[in-house]
């Protein structure tokens, strides 16, 4: 936390990314595949540690956009 304030990740995040962010952020917004969501898991447990995440949906289905289809939501 800054100054006392929980910082939250907004963005498209890289697998080898992560490690940077675990205990820095309590909250990451934009979890788009079940591999992402185990690496998180992973360098948190690490670190001792649970990271709060939002699981990112693609709507709109524009390839342009990150993002799980909605359709396989559940299988994430």
């Amino acid at each position: 936390a800054y100054a006392g304030a929980p910082l939250y990740f907004i963005g498209h995040l890289q697998k080898n990314k992560v490690k940077y962010l675990i205990g820095k952020v309590c909250l990451i917004h934009s979890v788009d595949s079940f591999e992402l969501a185990k690496v998180i898991d992973k360098e948190s447990a690490k670190n001792g540690l649970v990271t709060d995440i939002l699981i990112e949906v693609n709507v709109s289905g524009e390839e342009s956009k990150f993002g799980v289809a909605p359709g396989d939501l559940c299988n994430l």
